[in-house]
């Protein structure tokens, strides 16, 4: 399977955009814009704000409302009753706040977060289900070196990264890589998730064995959260179909705008209160001219197929092959990517803060390749058939990284 598809099962739920007429609403002002989003670094991508602006610190206000206790720092956010968590796989903020400025989702935004680094869903969703940090969760990027099982892995579908059945189902269980304790269980809440991902070893782990409330298209996706909220006091609720059609189409398309349409007018009408809506993070457009393609002497450098996202590539070495490697990077690429050192990354504090997974360091590799402006890194197995995705992330752009913070009290 190509470096940069999706495996149907997790990314490719979409519902039928609406046509319905929209209705004037008012963006917020500037005052709350950016207020939670950390300083740009030197190399102009955006670091994680563990400390008190990002999505792990969203779930530690969660937590607090609900005197439970968090690995965390909460948000300056104050919170009542039940609450409702809207995560939608996607949308960013800067998307919202140039695309969506008319939108009630717009009208309730409160500002931005970041998402963990690096924003991709198989790394803040994680987050989001445990209030940890990618340090402390373990799980790096959709594809993950699992030493323990051999192989590369797409680590949510839970097979290996060329194919073939599920790991629980030739008797792997999922715990036994989904680690990291749900917070749902402490936070009596309940799971709403498509159906056809009910089944899988992740969904079972993050949900700690509290109820799932599944659906099949949009209408259900709002009927099943609303059925969950009448009886439990959180809800973690989750939409996959914006992301689905940013890969497809791009960011920009009007397949994703009329899309996005639906999904603001039908927030609109629901009635709930006290929902929070957010995203694991946001997406940027790419086109073939933006992949970088590794050549035959950069494949001879490495010791394993490449891992994380196209945006942010883990690099496994061959012993002694670090300085030519570099340079063959630097010859071919250039400027449109920096070649960075694991070890650093992590003292830096892009993975986040806490205790470190046992297994973290075997899961970036040794150097990373971070892209820059709008490219991505490919590589390709044997077998493999060709794919490309338009719409990307997994980088550290402020479309990537910052994701909105829209509360309906």
């Amino acid at each position: 399977m190509p470096f940069l598809t999706r495996l149907n099962s997790w990314k490719l739920l979409r519902s039928n955009p609406s046509t319905s007429p929209r209705t004037s609403r008012a963006l917020p002002g500037s005052s709350v814009g950016d207020r939670l989003i950390s300083a740009l670094c030197p190399s102009g991508r955006v670091k994680p704000d563990y400390a008190g602006g990002s999505i792990v610190n969203l779930m530690g206000s969660i937590c607090q409302r609900f005197s439970v206790p968090a690995a965390h720092p909460p948000l300056r956010l104050r919170l009542k009753d039940k609450v409702v968590l809207m995560v939608l796989d996607g949308l960013g903020y800067r998307w919202l706040t140039r695309y969506g400025k008319n939108s009630f989702l717009a009208e309730h935004l409160q500002g931005s977060m970041t998402s963990v680094f690096p924003p991709t869903t198989a790394a803040a969703i994680p987050s989001f289900i445990t209030g940890l940090t990618p340090l402390e969760h373990g799980l790096t990027g959709w594809f993950v070196h699992l030493k323990e099982l051999g192989c590369v892995t797409a680590v949510l579908p839970f097979r290996a990264r060329a194919g073939g059945p599920p790991f629980d189902a030739i008797g792997v269980p999922g715990k036994r890589i989904f680690t990291a304790p749900s917070l749902l269980p402490a936070l009596k809440g309940a799971m709403v998730i498509p159906a056809d991902l009910a089944q899988g070893a992740a969904t079972e782990a993050f949900s700690g064995g509290c109820p799932l409330y599944t659906y099949g298209d949009l209408p259900g996706y709002f009927s099943a959260t609303k059925a969950a909220a009448e009886k439990y006091r959180f809800v973690y609720s989750y939409w996959p179909g914006y992301d689905s059609l940013c890969h497809k189409y791009g960011c920009e398309s009007k397949e994703v705008k009329k899309h996005f349409e639906a999904l603001d007018d039908a927030f609109a009408e629901l009635k709930l209160r006290n929902v929070i809506v957010t995203a694991d993070h946001g997406m940027l457009d790419t086109d073939a001219s933006h992949v970088l393609k590794l050549t035959p002497a950069m494949e001879r450098c490495l010791a394993l197929p490449l891992c994380g996202e196209p945006r942010t590539a883990y690099c496994y070495l061959r012993p002694g092959m670090q300085a030519e490697f570099s340079r063959l990077v630097q010859e071919r690429f250039g400027e449109k990517c920096d070649l960075c050192s694991a070890a650093d990354l992590v003292r830096e504090g892009w993975f986040g803060k806490g205790v470190e997974h046992p297994r973290f360091r075997e899961r970036i590799g040794d150097v990373v390749l971070r892209t820059k402006g709008r490219y991505i890194v490919q590589d390709r197995l044997l077998g493999q058939k060709k794919g490309f995705h338009i719409g990307n992330h997994g980088g550290g752009s402020e479309e990537e990284l910052l994701v909105p913070l829209s509360v309906r009290g």
